[in-house]
């Protein structure tokens, strides 16, 4: 089986005091995972290599990695991972995932709309 999978995670470095004492540094991690799919393969008659496509979820966000130089960390990881007949992982392949644009973007401000120029300069 083919397994595609997206995971978000972050590390946040930060002091912790108390009422007026010193504070020293801590650390909290966090991961979760943003989406997990099995792609099925069709292995008859291939011996070694096998074709295969599967749609990406159009909500997913993009591959990111952030470092604040402090130690803590933002990232969002996409990757797939095979495994024949029930064993181990045999491979695992990263994989970078750009958003889909949006369908009706909203036009920025800063955009001179030519069509209401002409109406104007006819006026």
């Amino acid at each position: 089986s083919l397994y595609f999978t997206g995971t978000e995670c972050t590390k946040v470095v930060y002091t912790s005091s108390s009422s007026g004492s010193t504070g020293y540094p801590r650390e909290s991690y966090s991961t979760a995972t943003i989406v997990r799919s099995i792609i099925s393969l069709d292995w008859s008659g291939i011996s070694s290599v096998a074709s295969f496509q599967f749609p990406i979820p159009d909500q997913l966000p993009s591959s990111m990695n952030h470092t604040d130089g402090n130690g803590s960390y933002c990232k969002i990881d996409y990757q797939l991972k095979l495994q024949l007949g029930g064993r181990e992982i045999v491979e695992v392949v990263p994989i970078q995932i750009i958003s889909k644009p949006l369908c009706n973007p909203t036009p920025s401000p800063y955009v001179e709309d030519h069509v209401r120029r002409r109406i104007m300069l006819a006026c």
